[in-house]
């Protein structure tokens, strides 16, 4: 066989390779994101703040700056502690909005009385906030269909809910600050903000 036929199949197949090894490292990332996707939700829906907390990207920016802040850990600590309890506070006292920027707006779509599916996961370079030179920042869209059971309880946006798709913007931990560091503490994906699929709103 020609040297020059040999290159052309192992360059061939080196491509393939890689191309099958993306495809199943990208779907293994797209199943993570589901699987903390479902965890918000439904820490959300039964309002365990902990784990709420957890896996809520703009109160982890708040807790990865306080922790890299010069000084003891112990000042270190007290600091996520206030951190924890302003944000529980805020959660607490949220308000529902049809406004879906304002904080904690996802505690009124996220309810014990609706059922759910994860209907897509698309992974995307964020373009709307390009992070540092040195390194490119992904985020994921899930794409959420949900159906509220309780008119009573279902959530107002000018007129009560029945059905609806909404789209959940998760972001890296490691990603979170938009720190230098390549590693995070923690490996999963955090929860950064909702909003309501155009045309998707069916009312009561």
């Amino acid at each position: 066989m020609p040297a020059k036929r040999k290159f052309i199949i192992a360059v061939s197949a080196l491509i393939l390779f890689i191309t099958a090894l993306f495809l199943i490292l990208s779907g293994g990332e797209q199943r993570a994101v589901k699987n903390w996707a479902d965890i918000y939700i439904n820490a959300m829906r039964h309002r365990d703040f902990n784990k709420v907390f957890d896996l809520h990207a703009p109160s982890q920016r708040r807790v990865a700056l306080a922790s890299k802040t010069p000084g003891a850990i112990e000042s270190q600590l007290t600091d996520i502690k206030m951190i924890y309890n302003d944000q529980l506070s805020a959660f607490e006292q949220a308000e529902p909005t049809t406004n879906l920027i304002h904080a904690w707006s996802e505690k009124f779509l996220l309810i014990k009385d609706m059922s759910y599916k994860i209907t897509s996961v698309n992974m995307k370079e964020d373009i709307d906030n390009p992070s540092l030179p040195v390194k490119k920042m992904t985020v994921a869209y899930v794409e959420i269909t949900v159906a509220y059971t309780n008119k009573d309880t279902a959530p107002d946006l000018d007129v009560k809910v029945k059905k609806a798709i909404y789209i959940l913007k998760m972001v890296h931990s490691r990603n979170v600050a938009r720190t230098w560091e390549e590693k995070s503490q923690k490996n999963r994906w955090l929860f950064d903000r909702i909003q309501v699929k155009d045309a998707s709103l069916l009312y009561w």
